[in-house]
């Protein structure tokens, strides 16, 4: 299609707004786009002109700090001409018009449709507020003009990281909202990931990306467990539902950053064929070592996963491959660098592998037991009285699991750091079921 998006979604808002035509007409007209335009066509018609907005002087001084905060954080664009002319790329160039054109088209959109600074101050709107359907609109509109899977995963986490804003700032009276909320949650954070997947497999380094998501979703986590205390009883099941596919996202996250680290290895041994190929062994050192670090990140990332086995067997088999294709016909400096890489990597995997298959059968680590009990503790608030048979029933429960994952584990001291902790813990004699309070609160 030779129009761009960004001229089809004005054209068609105007089209709509104008009573020429409806929503249905412009996605016969453009059905391959359809399943894009459709949320963004039936978020313009909904805004109507806002009353004029008069800010505050607080408001613009607040306003005024962090656009300055945001501006200093970026990269600066106006270096040195011959510096700047000289990294400029024409792909680069080409993503900066298109990524500037969409800007100004939404920004376009969003002034015709509402005028003055009211999508601003949209941007702290909570569910209910008549400036609220504005900032969902400007978030669809982000996804839309998306140019690449990474920039499409960062905006989803960004929109998630909005959803999880409002839920702690909704007020208990708006309860109504939650469900909503926090459908838009957990369908961001899935797409993000999903798009994160993609990024990896067109062979982008997600590394940085899934890092973001593993510090948001953790952060995400304990927003949630906060908000169960504070909100109406009957919007807390929502909230522990979302929690739970907090949790899901978060392993998930965990196994693509795996993938991430996986393909990052692959890439720089791809290059030390190549460098040793032509000759450049000084460049062959460098490269392993950048890989090893990436071997070490992968295992690392394998053993925050409940199926770690499966993916370091799989990483082993992917990373023999790597190194089997390798020419024997290469000088012999590189060669011996190359097999030494080889043989600490698959020692390395064989180790790591055995490590967690005597983990595996533990099935939780320390970080999850405390996680359990905290979440326990926060849910009963209310509900459960302590020390009443439900509790004491739930706390029996929750003794006998860890019981068995310290009989199971015997202190292995090659495990993770969190288990050794809990071990330590363990002999100090601090697990003591007489008392109100779980180890995984010590």
């Amino acid at each position: 299609m030779s129009a761009k998006k960004e001229d089809i979604l004005a054209r068609c808002i105007e089209d709509v707004k104008s009573g020429r035509s409806s929503v249905e007409d412009c996605l016969k007209q453009y059905p391959r786009l359809s399943d894009e335009l459709e949320p963004l066509l039936k978020l313009a018609v909904t805004i109507k002109p806002a009353p004029e907005v008069s800010p505050t002087a607080a408001f613009i001084s607040r306003a005024r700090s962090r656009l300055l905060a945001d501006i200093h954080a970026q990269q600066p664009v106006t270096k040195n001409l011959r510096v700047r002319y000289t990294l400029m790329k024409a792909p680069l160039l080409s993503q900066r018009r298109f990524k500037m054109a969409a800007i100004v088209i939404v920004i376009a959109l969003i002034v015709a449709s509402t005028g003055g600074g009211t999508a601003y101050a949209s941007q702290d709107a909570l569910p209910g507020d008549i400036l609220y359907p504005e900032k969902t609109f400007i978030e669809s509109s982000r996804l839309f003009f998306a140019s690449s899977d990474q920039t499409e995963s960062e905006t989803h986490l960004q929109i998630a990281d909005n959803r999880i804003d409002e839920l702690a700032r909704l007020p208990a009276e708006r309860s109504r909202f939650v469900e909503r909320l926090m459908e838009s949650y957990q369908h961001h954070i899935q797409q993000g990931l999903d798009s994160a997947e993609k990024y990896i497999n067109q062979g982008g380094n997600a590394s940085g990306l899934l890092n973001r998501f593993q510090e948001r979703m953790v952060y995400h986590q304990g927003e949630l467990n906060a908000s169960c205390n504070r909100l109406q009883v009957e919007a807390r099941h929502i909230v522990r539902v979302a929690l739970n596919a907090s949790g899901e996202g978060l392993e998930n996250a965990n196994r693509l950053m795996v993938s991430a680290h996986l393909e990052n290895a692959v890439r720089h041994m791809a290059q030390v064929n190549e460098k040793a190929r032509t000759g450049k062994i000084d460049e062959v050192s460098g490269l392993l070592h950048n890989y090893e670090r990436e071997l070490d990140s992968m295992i690392t990332a394998a053993n925050q996963t409940e199926d770690a086995v499966a993916l370091l067997e799989g990483s082993r088999e992917r990373l023999r491959i790597a190194f089997d294709q390798i020419p024997e016909t290469i000088p012999e400096e590189a060669s011996d660098a190359i097999e030494n890489a080889r043989l600490r990597t698959m020692h390395g995997l064989d180790k790591a592998i055995e490590s967690s298959g005597s983990g595996k059968k533990l099935g939780k680590t320390w970080e999850e037991f405390k996680f359990e009990w905290g979440a326990f503790m926060n849910q009963s608030q209310g509900e459960v009285e302590p020390g009443s048979v439900e509790w004491q029933n739930a706390w029996q429960n929750f003794e006998l699991e860890w019981e068995q994952f310290m009989y199971q584990w015997q202190g292995n001291t090659s495990g993770p750091a969190e288990w050794q902790y809990a071990w330590e813990e363990h002999n100090k004699g601090q697990h003591d079921s007489g008392k109100n309070s779980s180890p995984a609160q010590r």
